[in-house]
């Protein structure tokens, strides 16, 4: 299935993905009567005499018997053989008459990893170090902010805080089954699906953060993009693709799955050990090879149009807005004593 959080012509338009999870709904995109097609799937199962939930969230939370009622529901979109909505209720949009928003606008968890080891190496060549062997020890990751979730055709801030702002194109897994200390051979059956994701970064201040041994943080946290649609895990294999990203349409990352060193079974064979996993947890794979500015020495400028391009998914498009003001940053009190 290809799913979609999309906003009826009716509904707010005015905000970001976060921000107006409550009014996005769930659907499928289907190729239907000629053109693609988002069928609603709340409504569409009720026309059908079922029920499934509005929100693309709630619907993974919901487990495999609501996902195979979606599946059939869409099948039957497909085919044209989908009754009429109750009560005047519309269950199938043309796509360009919607606006979609991120696939999970507003995930339980969000938590970034390192799994690319080229990415990995060339950021260590630009300080002058090799790889760790601890990088080989365990599939590290930090925690993003998954309040401040992105989608489709919203602008990308550019906080007060960087003069440099750069793309990290990466691969999402969300999860579908939760659980606890979860083997490696079965972490596949916990998988819902993949879609695009994009960790801003502001890198100057995360060069600061990291002299520190601490982080990133505040140089991530204020926008992670994914979308645009979430890919259920039976139609795509995740070191199978070839992500591309362009920027004002020149190609600037042309890249390969098939080097990824830690899979996401492995990522989350290693987050559950003690701890629970949840529907909705987002994992990103980490930074494909040759996947931000910083590894081909070209940053974000205001006005840019950012497309990270993963056949099989879609195309993740964003354009940069505009820098705020630049603030001071707090300072520590004087030396005490």
């Amino acid at each position: 299935m290809r799913l979609v959080t999309y906003l009826p012509p009716d509904a707010p338009q005015e905000g970001t993905s976060f921000a107006l999870d409550g009014h996005g709904r769930g659907a499928g995109l289907v190729d239907a009567y000629g053109e693609v097609a988002v069928v609603d799937l709340e409504r569409a199962a009720a026309a059908t005499g079922r029920r499934l939930p509005r929100r693309l969230l709630d619907l993974i939370v919901a487990g495999p018997d609501a996902w195979d009622v979606a599946r059939d529901v869409l099948g039957q979109a497909r085919s044209g053989v989908l009754p009429t909505g109750y009560g005047g209720e519309e269950h199938t949009l043309p796509l360009d008459l919607v606006r979609l928003l991120a696939p999970v606008p507003a995930p339980p968890m969000v938590r970034d990893f390192y799994a690319f080891e080229d990415h990995v190496r060339r950021g260590f060549a630009k300080r002058g170090a090799d790889i760790p062997d601890e990088w080989y020890a365990l599939p590290a990751f930090y925690k993003q902010n998954h309040r401040a979730i992105r989608g489709p055709d919203e602008e990308l801030p550019w906080p007060a805080f960087t003069d440099e702002l750069d793309y990290e194109l990466e691969i999402a897994m969300v999860v579908g089954v939760g659980g606890r200390d979860i083997p490696e051979d079965h972490a596949g059956e916990h998988i819902f699906g993949f879609t695009i994701l994009n960790d801003v970064s502001a890198r100057d201040l995360q060069r600061t953060e990291m002299a520190m041994r601490l982080g990133p943080a505040k140089s991530k946290d204020f926008a992670t993009v994914l979308g645009p649609v979430l890919v259920t895990r039976d139609e795509l294999d995740p070191l199978d693709l070839r992500p591309v990203a362009r920027l004002n349409g020149e190609v600037v990352t042309d890249s390969r799955t098939s080097d990824m060193r830690w899979t996401f079974e492995q990522m989350l064979a290693y987050v559950s050990i003690d701890e629970d996993v949840f529907p909705g947890d987002v994992f990103g794979s980490g930074t494909v090879a040759g996947g931000c500015g910083l590894e081909h020495g070209r940053m974000l400028a205001p006005g840019d149009v950012l497309e990270l391009d993963v056949p099989g998914i879609g195309v993740l498009r964003n354009r940069v807005g505009q820098p705020r003001p630049k603030v001071t940053l707090p300072r520590p009190r004087a030396e005490l004593g």
